[in-house]
């Protein structure tokens, strides 16, 4: 295709053959994308290693298409997932060797959580934008983590997953915490805990110190199996519930990590009136969350999409604060904790019985 008479294809707008590079750029990620979930399915990343092997040789190893794999993984090469050098032969690079089932980050397990269980949401987008509703309700009928629910194996990977990043991000941060509340609070509940990685990271770092752990029954399995490996679950009590309807009552401290911005305002406000119904007078609320800026920023742009897909949102202090309010709880202060999603920093933020 070629540009009109008075245009030229590098002109904004510059006749037809300018749309191509613009519908290239919109369509390649979503095929990169698709790329890295299948050669991670088919274990590609294990049967890789840092010495440069053959497509074929991989191919045959794995019961795939040889010629179908070379170009696969020459296409992702070109991205920066995968080495290739030379031509034809590939090897690991700290991209591809974070997919490894053996990696200490859990990038397989969240990549493939993603593309088979969210990544279906992006097609429902234009639902969202006409609608207000979460794009889960028009592919799944009902509610992200419902939908996981009903799948136990998804579920399980999905909570684990965040669990190992948890550790990585948050695990000295959650050990000073510990040491901070101590001796003042002597009991901590984890609120929708997932598999205890918070948990686990205040024990460690309070040996005086006890905890609960809040979720679906279906995911304390998870917890019982992490917190019963670090030899902590003596010390920690495993509640089923939901904490929109109940929170165990008489702690210290309540904490909520990366909970509430899943939830519409409405959802969140009743997450926290739950915890604030259990909580003592002199009782206190943790709350990590990324924080996005009061000013518009596009650090948390993308972010905060994925969340408007599933229902949620990522907010500001203030957004947070009004929360908190609704719910009766003053907001008392707000630090860095630690690392977040695209460059946005997680924040602590601390309440109290208004």
């Amino acid at each position: 295709m070629s540009a009109g008479p008075d245009t030229t294809p590098d002109e904004p707008g510059g006749g037809a053959g300018n749309a191509m590079p613009v519908v290239f750029r919109a369509i390649a990620p979503v095929l990169e994308c698709h790329l890295l979930h299948a050669v991670t399915r088919f274990g590609v990343p294990d049967a890789l290693s840092d010495t440069p092997r053959p497509a074929e040789e991989i191919a045959d190893a794995l019961g795939l298409h040889r010629d179908a794999l070379r170009r696969a993984l020459h296409a992702l090469a070109q991205s920066g997932y995968v080495a290739e050098g030379p031509p034809g032969l590939f090897a690991l690079n700290d991209a591809m060797r974070a997919l490894r089932s053996d990696s200490e980050m859990p990038g397989a397990t969240l990549l493939l959580t993603h593309v088979e269980h969210s990544l279906p949401l992006y097609a429902a987008v234009g639902h969202t934008i006409e609608t207000g509703e979460p794009a889960s309700e028009k592919v799944y009928g009902k509610s992200y983590f419902a939908h996981l629910a009903e799948r136990p194996e998804a579920q399980r990977g999905f909570v684990e997953g965040l669990g190992r990043v948890g550790t990585l991000a948050f695990g000295p941060a959650l050990a000073r915490l510990a040491q901070e509340l101590t001796p003042r609070v002597r009991k901590v509940v984890d609120v929708g805990g997932g598999d205890g990685f918070l948990a686990e990271g205040l024990l460690r770092g309070d040996p005086e110190l006890r905890a609960a752990v809040l979720d679906l029954p279906s995911v304390l399995d998870a917890a019982r199996d992490r917190l019963a490996k670090a030899g902590l679950l003596d010390r920690c009590e495993l509640v089923p519930g939901s904490f929109f309807e109940t929170a165990p009552a008489g702690a210290d401290a309540y904490v909520i990590a990366r909970c509430l911005h899943n939830w519409n305002d409405e959802r969140a406000v009743a997450i926290l009136r739950t915890v604030r119904a259990a909580m003592g007078t002199e009782a206190r609320l943790f709350v990590l969350e990324q924080l996005v800026p009061e000013e518009q920023d596009d650090s948390a742009a993308y972010p905060d999409l994925l969340m408007m897909l599933i229902g949620g949102s990522e907010r500001t202090e203030s957004q947070y604060a009004r929360l908190m309010a609704d719910a009766g709880l003053r907001l008392t202060g707000t630090r860095p904790f630690g690392p977040g999603v695209g460059g946005v920093t997680t924040s602590l933020l601390e309440a109290v019985p208004a």
